[in-house]
């Protein structure tokens, strides 16, 4: 009795937590049942449960089994651990409440069977028939006033399911909204924190960041209110919102913040976001074990879970590892299995078509352009109907070095300024899924025309490149991939504030813009100061060296003073505006050596050597697609003849030379590549470029030779030793033996024929 007088005056006081508790130790379960359901759901939306399965669980069984109420509510308190059962539970309450015309009970029952769906992972179909059931139900009861709450939760797990599972983007975000002004309307802050986080859920899936930023900030006091899954929601976005920044150590701050929460609650629904994150993060700090590692999890997980969908994302990020280590066939096998299995378990849905643009961009490393054509607009068209603007804006990138490839080069321009324009108009500075020579290459072209918004929007996407981690030298075993130098992700030389153009003729650009017109530079010795800087390589260069080159006629004393003067108005030149505490950005003169800032000075020719010493390196490993697409990219670089405006300085004359003679080989070495791959036609038009640049490389002619008559083409081999007969005989010089015996061949040939 003192027990139920107790709980009375608790009622009384507005404690019902305490009412509930002292009514079911005096064992009067139906005043305790009142006030369970009284506050049940304000229990669950604070993350409660335990506190309110605890309570039902001492009930009677017979009481809970006849109450629809309380059977719902146990089903409630176990809804991050009861896994499989909620959804029969769940489906078995919503019939009940819906026999019994209990509109509530229905819009609870469909809102929390829907969330059960999500995080079990059921494929698609399933999840869109409660949906559809959910938005007649909505529907329904839309013209009337009561049940604010319920219609609230069932609008905010209705944008839910379209988000995670559906991949509905705006539908989703509309249910959310609706969601969310219900949750104003009513008051709840607990209410209005989940609908918000879903909503910012969704503004991430759709790129835009700035805007999932600014909600965050709407809620930022009521934060403590939400209960983990939610927290773990909130992270995510920030990691979103981290990578598209290119900010990989805040991301590495909040995943590791993150992981206790999913690990602690099992919130296995949020595994696809966080695992894509996570993966996404390791690999672009390329410590590619770690990679390895999250796979056999998400393995692990997929068989526990009986759920393939975490197969088939195991599979997009071992695609994604590859494709970043420059192993395209293997990437090739991965993603065209992540797709087959995650179209069967998710259907169409944003992770399928990320897989499909990593299958695009893999196409185009293999030169299956039409393929790779077929995969990113067939991506393309997929994020630009679900307005999933992040990935639309790689999709646009990617097809635009694919149609460069083709020779379309007005299409490519139009892509590639689409896509700086969606990149602008919502903030991005990095891209997920591209790896960063891909990117470089892709916004290349928009810096030819410095004055344009197309080639600043560029640059500040070059300029946002993540910073590199190194693996650890622990991990010998890891897959690695030495990056293209100029592109190198994090280095330096992609963040250049001068760029210095040496290959093809002399320029010097200030931040992107416009190169430095002739007037500003106020004579040639500043010019030939830099050019002899170039010349010798950049980093410390002894001054008497540079002052040999410029001023050899003079006395020690005077060329010093006019060394003085012109590394002065040179410094000028080039930064016109100079700290004077920090003193030159651009050149340093210490302990009478001269060097360049190579972090803040891109040198096409010191690009082009490290390009060839990258494609001697990977000579070792004997991976022909890599090899090849190092040569690619070295030739790129090389537009022509080191400072062909100074062909009578006699220290540029040697360098002009080496560098000549290096693109050659790299050119040679293109060729074999590409007969080996058997693509002929390209392999004869590089070493016919070999031929125009030295008319009298013998080797040139011999491969161009042995390629017509592959084809068969025996009119065209014996017209390639007519010419270098006549070039030899000009030079005084008959052609060797090796080329002798290649005419011979296609004469005997051709007599047969």
């Amino acid at each position: 009795m003192l027990l139920v007088r107790a709980a009375g005056l608790s009622w009384g006081a507005g404690n019902f937590e305490e009412a509930i508790r002292f009514f079911l130790q005096a064992e009067s379960f139906g005043k305790a049942v009142a006030g369970i359901k009284k506050i049940a759901m304000g229990l669950s939306a604070q993350g409660r449960f335990a506190d309110l399965a605890g309570w039902i669980d001492i009930l009677p069984d017979k009481m809970i089994h006849e109450d629809a109420w309380l059977s719902f509510y146990k089903t409630v308190g176990r809804r991050i651990s009861g896994g499989r059962r909620n959804i029969r539970a769940f489906s078995r309450a919503f019939d009940r409440f819906k026999a019994k015309g209990d509109q509530r009970g229905q819009l609870l029952a469909l809102a929390y069977l829907i969330e059960a769906v999500v995080f079990i992972g059921h494929p698609t179909a399933l999840l869109n028939r409660w949906l559809e059931a959910a938005w007649a139900m909505l529907e329904k009861v839309s013209g009337n006033r009561y049940y604010p709450f319920a219609k609230a939760v069932l609008w905010m797990q209705v944008a839910f399911g379209y988000l995670s599972g559906a991949s509905d983007l705006q539908k989703g975000l509309s249910a959310c909204r609706n969601a969310m002004l219900l949750a104003h309307t009513i008051q709840d802050d607990t209410l209005t924190v989940n609908t918000t986080i879903i909503h910012v859920f969704g503004l991430t899936l759709t790129g835009e960041f700035a805007a999932a930023e600014k909600a965050l900030a709407t809620i930022h006091q009521l934060v403590s209110a939400a209960y983990p899954e939610y927290r773990a929601l909130q992270n995510i976005v920030r990691m979103e919102l981290s990578l598209s920044k290119g900010d990989l150590v805040r991301a590495q701050r909040l995943l590791d913040a993150n992981h206790d929460d999913i690990d602690k609650f099992g919130l296995l629904f949020l595994y696809p976001i966080h695992v894509d994150l996570s993966g996404l993060l390791k690999i672009h700090q390329r410590h590619f074990d770690a990679v390895g590692r999250t796979v056999r999890h998400l393995n692990d997980v997929a068989m526990l879970a009986a759920n393939p969908f975490y197969n088939g994302l195991a599979l997009r990020l071992r695609a994604l590892k590859a494709y970043h280590q420059g192993r395209f066939e293997r990437s090739r096998m991965s993603a065209g299995q992540a797709i087959e299995v995650i179209a069967q378990s998710l259907g169409k849905s944003i992770h399928l078509f990320r897989c499909r643009l990593i299958l695009g961009m893999v196409a185009y490393h293999l030169n299956d352009l039409a393929g790779a054509r077929h995969e990113l607009e067939t991506a393309r068209d997929f994020f630009s109907r679900v307005s999933s603007h992040l990935s639309l804006a790689e999709a646009q990138l990617s097809l635009s070095l694919v149609e460069a490839a083709l020779g379309n080069g007005g299409a490519a321009n139009r892509l590639l300024e689409s896509a700086l324009a969606v990149a602008a108009s919502q903030g991005y500075e990095a891209f997920p899924i591209l790896a960063a020579h891909d990117i470089v290459a892709a916004c290349t072209p928009a810096l030819q025309t410095r004055h344009s918004e197309a080639a600043r929007l560029a640059r500040r996407i070059l300029d946002h490149l993540p910073p590199q981690a190194p693996e650890p030298a622990d991990q010998a075993g890891a897959e690695t991939l030495i990056p293209h130098p100029a592109t190198t992700v994090g280095s330096d030389v992609t963040r250049a504030s001068l760029e210095i153009r040496t290959l093809g003729g002399f320029e010097v650009c200030r931040n992107g813009g416009a190169a430095i017109a002739d007037a500003h530079w106020a004579g040639l010795r500043q010019k030939l100061l830099l050019k002899a800087i170039l010349v010798n390589g950049c980093r410390e260069i002894p001054k008497d060296i540079l002052m040999d080159a410029l001023w050899p006629d003079s006395s020690h004393d005077a060329a010093l003073k006019r060394f003085k003067v012109t590394l002065h108005r040179l410094r000028r030149i080039l930064e016109p505006v100079v700290d004077q505490r920090a003193g030159s950005s651009f050149i340093f003169l210490k302990d009478n050596r001269v060097s360049l800032d190579m972090r803040r000075c891109r040198v096409d020719v010191i690009d082009f050597l490290e390009a060839c010493d990258e494609v001697r390196q990977l000579k070792r490993d004997d991976d022909d697609d890599r090899i090849l697409s190092a040569c690619r990219w070295a030739v790129e670089i090389y537009r022509g003849d080191f400072l062909p405006e100074e062909r009578y300085l006699n220290w540029a004359e040697m360098k002009r030379a080496a560098l000549k003679e290096r693109y050659l080989a790299v050119l040679m070495e293109t060729v074999g590549l590409l007969e080996r791959k058997g693509d002929l036609d390209e392999a004869i038009r590089h070493c016919s470029i070999v031929i125009r640049a030295d008319p009298l490389a013998e080797q040139a002619h011999q491969q161009l030779m042995r390629l017509f008559q592959r084809q068969g083409r025996r009119s065209a081999a014996l017209k390639v030793y007519r010419d270098l007969v006549k070039t030899l005989a000009a030079e005084l010089a008959p052609p060797g033996e090796g080329l002798n015996r290649l005419h011979r061949q296609a004469e005997f040939r051709r007599f047969r024929a």
